[in-house]
């Protein structure tokens, strides 16, 4: 009689340890951590313009604080930008002839190039 319970017990516990449920704690891939909407600007949207003789330097992005904050650069010449005003008119800047005019965008969290007059719509670099 031990032996059958002897083998009786060997054989449950061969049955219960070969399957055990599990439950994934979420479904699917987990998610990628989000960008916040003020660091997701890119200079595409900007289409970005050089006349002759004027060059652009290498614009950059810089996404290390609260906002990304974008840079250009127009090598001998002058920078203008039209751009939308909080109240839906247009106008255009421009950084007054100056050689080597550098202008400094900040991401809105609408995810567009801004400066503090509005919404920056296109940058061109002229001689």
């Amino acid at each position: 009689m031990p032996m059958r319970t002897t083998l009786l017990v060997v054989s449950l516990v061969a049955y219960s340890s070969g399957c055990i449920p599990m439950t994934p704690t979420s479904p699917g891939i987990p998610a990628m951590p989000s960008v916040e909407p003020c660091k997701r600007c890119t200079f595409d949207k900007l289409m970005p313009k050089a006349t002759a003789p004027a060059v652009w330097a290498a614009p950059s992005i810089v996404e290390t604080g609260g906002c990304a904050v974008g840079t250009f650069t127009c090598l001998s010449g002058d920078i203008s930008y039209p751009f939308k005003r909080p109240d839906g008119t247009t106008a255009t800047g421009d950084n007054g002839g100056a050689p080597d005019s550098m202008l400094v965008l900040t991401c809105s969290s609408n995810s567009e190039w801004t400066i503090t007059q509005g919404v920056v719509i296109s940058v061109t670099c002229e001689p």
